[in-house]
């Protein structure tokens, strides 16, 4: 039986092998008191004692004089007690040296902080699709989190100091540890269909009213993840395809977009944002609103109700809580103006 037991340890990861290696010498310690006590008769502390000196080695005199039951006994301790206490040192030297305390640490801390999240945006996938959406979530400063599997992705998540968890998406117990009862929006960007179709089944589980953004490669995968409960699929493959052709019909309009959304050597940005209850635009009409003259931004369309927009809306048009505003401007005067809105 204890050949099986260290056995099973060593396909067991150094965590594992130090928790299993500690509860097993917690077990010797108690049997080792025990049978001192109750089969040879002694006290509670010379047994302790006695179980001590004998699986620690310090070779001390016995407590006692051994008859033959007691002199089993400590041989018993001596093999199992020792055997066990130099695999823990072992496992726990292992655990040190290959930086595995970092990351439980790291870990720990990680945990923490999506315990605290709320409200947030969930990235399936750090591949090339889902590199592009993060820096998008930092630029705009949104609180995010990725989810990812692959060792390599996971150290440069690491090095850039992302949040993250690392595991597989398609599994709901790291989907719930991501916070997904609390979160916002998921991105299922991975690169197979299969795997996007799995989460996005599984995330509109887990939260009925979470918005489902999911990619797709092929046409035949579009209609089974709007069934599994995708709000949005996107084709990045023909999104590409009709940009290229844009760029080819209309040059200056798709340049114009190009700089508008990369955001470099470009001041202008594109954004939307809700108009939260009690703000200070809430039921005031655009010409006294002061959004060009304090904040240099201009309206270009409001979407109200989540059906009617107003492409180019009128002066006197009057802003109600919940209209999304479309608007163009600098990009620190948008964070300013949505700072200004949340802290009415």
């Amino acid at each position: 039986m204890y050949f099986f037991f260290v056995l099973s340890l060593t396909s067991m990861d150094n965590l594992k092998k130090v928790k299993y290696s500690l509860i097993f010498l917690i077990f010797i310690f108690v049997s080792g008191t025990f049978l001192y006590k109750y089969v040879l008769g002694w006290n509670f502390l010379d047994s302790f004692y006695m179980t001590v000196i004998t699986i620690t080695t310090i070779g001390f005199e016995e407590v006692h004089p051994l008859n033959e039951t007691g002199k089993v006994i400590t041989l018993f301790l001596i093999f199992t007690g020792l055997s066990g206490f130099l695999y823990g040192l072992t496992a726990l030297g292992e655990f040190l040296v290959e930086g595995h305390l970092r990351d439980y640490f790291r870990s720990n801390i990680m945990d923490k902080k999506v315990k605290k999240l709320s409200n947030h945006i969930i990235v399936c996938g750090y591949g090339r699709m889902g590199r592009v959406i993060v820096n998008e979530l930092i630029e705009f400063k949104k609180q995010f989190l990725v989810l990812e599997k692959d060792d390599e992705k996971v150290k440069e998540l690491i090095e850039k100091g992302y949040p993250f968890i690392k595991g597989d998406a398609t599994d709901d117990s790291i989907l719930r540890k991501a916070g997904i009862d609390k979160a916002k929006t998921i991105l299922c960007v991975m690169d197979s269909d299969s795997e996007n179709l799995f989460v996005t089944l599984s995330a509109r589980q887990l939260n009925r009213d979470i918005f489902i953004l999911a990619r797709c490669s092929k046409e035949a995968s579009e209609k089974k993840l709007y069934m599994a409960g995708a709000n949005k699929v996107v084709f990045p493959y023909k999104i590409g395809a009709k940009q290229m052709a844009q760029f080819i019909l209309r040059p200056e309009l798709m340049q114009f977009f190009e700089m508008a959304f990369s955001g470099e050597d470009f001041k202008l940005h594109i954004n939307e944002f809700k108009l939260p209850i009690g703000s200070f635009l809430e039921n005031v009409k655009l010409k006294d609103s002061k959004l060009r003259e304090k904040y240099n931004i201009m309206v270009v369309a409001i979407r109200r109700n989540k059906e009617k927009v107003f492409v180019n809306p009128p002066v006197n048009f009057e802003l109600k809580a919940g209209d999304i505003l479309i608007v163009v401007g600098e990009s620190e005067n948008m964070h300013r103006l949505l700072k200004d809105l949340t802290s009415d």
